[in-house]
């Protein structure tokens, strides 16, 4: 729900630092960026809904919406 809806600190303060890196990087995922992370992408491409498309190095931010861009910026502060 980390596109429709701003995750709570509680929420965020649960998760370790694997899963902040997972749930950070799930949103990029959905908006189909590539990952460099072979431990990332490993984990990506196994998610039967994931299709990445857009090289790490072209992906454009500006397709994430407020609650995406709050959410990266609420897990990264917390890792």
């Amino acid at each position: 729900q980390s596109s429709t809806e701003y995750l709570s600190q509680s929420q965020v303060s649960s998760l370790s630092d694997y899963q902040l890196g997972i749930a950070r990087n799930e949103i990029y995922a959905r908006h189909g960026r590539k990952f460099d992370n072979a431990e990332i992408r490993e984990y990506f491409e196994s998610q039967s809904w994931y299709n990445g498309t857009i090289d790490a190095d072209d992906f454009d931010e500006s397709v994430l919406n407020k609650y995406e861009k709050a959410n990266i910026k609420k897990i990264a502060d917390s890792q």
